[in-house]
């Protein structure tokens, strides 16, 4: 063998030898990436609800003592809770780390659909604009849409199109479900036609009632995930801004459900302190002895459950609008990386046909 043939052979082997270690640096990144993500995302929920729900129970806890006091008198009642907390620093920091870590990982598995489908119906119920129902994502159904036309032609400037009720109605139908109804029709009049052709379902589509069923029926949040596996697999180098956003939706997600849980906690604390209350009403004939723990559960509403609700109407009116972003980014970044040769990216999609995959697939030979 000459020398030219020699260095000709062993050029493509060490651009196959990059290209092996490329991938695994990538694959490091990811994971460590993930880990962060995980970790991050499973704490920090879970450490906010911690901080917020400690001092509703320890008020809880003292309003009982005070209870038993009156009533028994009992030694163990008076023992020094902050000496027994000051004894064991280091385990109680490391059972706190712990079951913020597990309370927070129940959060951060919850389904963002809730939250989700919430914004979206605050989406809808704040729309003024006749003209920008075409460009949502989730949109009135047809026939309802159509009779409401002419009863909104009559209604004042910078009126509310839609009540409520109607918005959570569509929010919560089968047309709000991720990725939703009408994102073919979004991204057509949002001047992104690439992307629209590859959306396989159509809620406007079909012309007899079974095409327009199947149209309906293979909308699925597979399309998405499926799209996310390719781009894992073929660009890994591109997907952290997906998986930024991702995360983004997760921790939001995740603190709305802690904030939830966290107004429920605060009511379920009230009702639990009806028994001391009672009890130190009957031991000190006086309804005085109650005003020091009044005034202390209106301190407590206003650091924990104001927060927890204000913070969930603050979610409320954005996490929808990521979700969406969620959707584009996903699809723009498979466009953009089938258009510099990663073949099949977009092709055979969840809810694809099989002729149109099939020839969409010999295209690419």
């Amino acid at each position: 063998m000459s020398e030219s043939e020699a260095n000709s052979s062993a050029a493509p082997q060490a651009k196959h030898d990059s290209s092996r270690e490329t991938p695994s640096l990538n694959t490091l990144g990811a994971t460590v990436r993930e880990f962060f993500v995980d970790f991050l995302g499973s704490l920090v929920p879970g450490f906010f609800f911690i901080s917020l729900s400690a001092p509703l129970l320890t008020w809880l806890l003292w309003l009982f003592r005070d209870s038993v006091i009156l009533q028994s008198g009992s030694p163990l009642a008076v023992l020094p809770p902050l000496q027994l907390i000051t004894s064991f620093r280091i385990e109680l920091v490391s059972a706190v780390l712990v079951f913020a870590y597990v309370l927070g990982s129940v959060f951060f598995r919850q389904d963002p659909k809730i939250p989700d489908q919430e914004s979206a119906a605050h989406v809808l119920a704040n729309i003024t604009d006749i003209n920008e129902v075409g460009r949502l994502v989730i949109q009135p159904p047809a026939d309802e849409w159509d009779q409401q036309k002419e009863a909104l032609k009559k209604r004042a400037p910078g009126e509310k199109l839609f009540t409520l009720d109607q918005a959570k109605r569509w929010a919560t139908s089968e047309g709000g479900q991720y990725p939703y109804s009408h994102l073919k029709q979004y991204l057509e009049r949002r001047g992104l036609g690439h992307l629209a052709e590859y959306v396989t379902w159509n809620w406007e589509g079909g012309d007899s009632e079974e095409d327009k069923r199947r149209l309906k029926d293979i909308r699925s949040k597979m399309f998405i995930n499926v799209l996310k596996v390719r781009l894992q697999y073929c660009v890994p180098e591109k997907c952290s801004e997906i998986v930024r956003n991702e995360a983004h939706i997760r921790m939001m997600s995740s603190v709305w459900y802690a904030c939830k849980a966290l107004q429920k906690l605060y009511w379920w604390t009230l009702v639990a302190a009806l028994l001391p209350i009672c009890v130190i009403v009957i031991e000190t004939r006086s309804f005085r002895g109650l005003l020091p723990w009044s005034m202390q559960m209106v301190a407590l509403a206003l650091f924990s459950a104001v927060p927890a609700k204000l913070l969930r109407v603050r979610i409320k009116k954005f996490i929808h609008y990521q979700r969406v972003r969620e959707i584009v980014f996903v699809l723009e970044t498979a466009w953009f990386a089938q258009e510099r040769g990663q073949k099949g990216i977009l092709t055979r999609l969840p809810g694809e046909p099989d002729a149109k995959a099939s020839g969409a697939a010999a295209g690419n030979v």
